[in-house]
């Protein structure tokens, strides 16, 4: 399933992915058998559903749970010949310890598997993360765009993974700016091992062309498997910093102001009620006077305001310009 040598590769390969910078990675080009992978790419394009997925971090198409395919009717799975092939190979024994291999995580699962498909398209993006969520150990991207386009790739095309070091060596925030793009070229995977606060990045916009891949995770060991430990976890990331998933969920913190003083959900400030809110000086609403609704400028309901937006999070204000001001724009 493999391109030609790949699994003796792995000594090599391990030391270009401890060097990787901005955080080790690896891609890997050709990965799959030529034949093989222009199979999967057709049943694809051919035979999958997608669904377009939209939050506040991203915005793709993705098709359903590859990792599922088993539970499919008989007749559905003799149409994925391709996707099944290729999903036992990248979950067999000897590419988990390939994987392992080169990025030095230890034991990875073999009966937890995920893996979809996504497509971007114009305008589809992934905001930036570091992928810490649940037992995710090892992260990759197997690229399958049009062969041919894939050639004449170029980065005003956008689609670039884009990978972000730490803001300093003392800070677990990612940079502003991403240190590697890696193009989104034809039969490439792109592997990582999962760090909290550490393996930062994001797939830019998608300007021209379409960026088809498939995602997935290799987990930590399950109950049961070789080398499954109860804190398996806490060793691995001992000394790391919440993952993305936790500083944004930081709840209490959020909601009561709470917080022990000591991780990045501090930043989290509660909401202010309309008891909170000081009244707009006088100043300030003479200065928005020719441009806001005057309405929006009554004290009132600068308070009404606060409150809906207290308990919403987001609030919606019609006529928000005066009339003058809205004719001339």
């Amino acid at each position: 399933c493999f391109a030609a040598g790949l699994l003796e590769s792995a000594e090599a390969r391990g030391r270009e992915y401890a060097a990787a910078q901005p955080f080790p990675h690896h891609s890997i080009a050709p990965f799959c058998d030529e034949e093989l992978l222009a199979g999967v790419r057709r049943e694809i394009v051919e035979r999958l559903h997608f669904t377009q997925k939209e939050t506040d971090i991203f915005k793709y198409h993705q098709s359903g749970d590859l990792a599922n395919l088993d539970g499919l009717p008989d007749a559905e799975q003799g149409r994925l010949p391709c996707l099944r092939r290729l999903r036992d190979a990248i979950y067999s024994r000897e590419f988990r310890d390939f994987v392992s291999a080169v990025t030095g995580c230890g034991p990875l699962s073999g009966s937890r598997t995920d893996m979809s498909t996504n497509r971007f398209k114009p305008g589809d993006h992934l905001l930036l993360h570091d992928d810490a969520i649940g037992d995710r150990r090892v992260s990759y991207i197997i690229y399958l765009p049009d062969p041919d386009a894939s050639l004449a790739w170029t980065p005003a095309d956008g689609g670039h993974l884009e990978l972000y070091p730490r803001e300093s060596p003392e800070s677990w925030a990612p940079a502003v700016q991403p240190a590697r793009q890696v193009p989104p070229r034809w039969n490439q995977m792109v592997l990582f091992v999962v760090q909290p606060g550490e393996s930062h990045h994001s797939v830019e916009e998608v300007c021209a062309g379409e960026r088809t891949s498939i995602q997935g995770w290799f987990h930590f060991p399950q109950p049961g498997e070789p080398g499954y430990a109860p804190d398996q976890m806490q060793r691995a990331w001992a000394g790391g910093a919440e993952s993305t998933l936790s500083q944004i969920a930081a709840k209490d913190q959020r909601q009561n102001g709470g917080g022990s003083g000591s991780g990045a959900s501090d930043a989290f400030a509660p909401i202010p009620r309309a008891a909170d809110v000081a009244e707009l000086d006088p100043a300030d609403a003479e200065c928005l006077r020719p441009f806001v609704n005057p309405e929006y400028l009554d004290p009132v309901i600068v308070r009404q305001a606060a409150d809906r937006f207290a308990d919403k999070s987001h609030i919606t204000l019609g006529a928000f310009l005066n009339a003058e001001t809205a004719a001339t724009l």
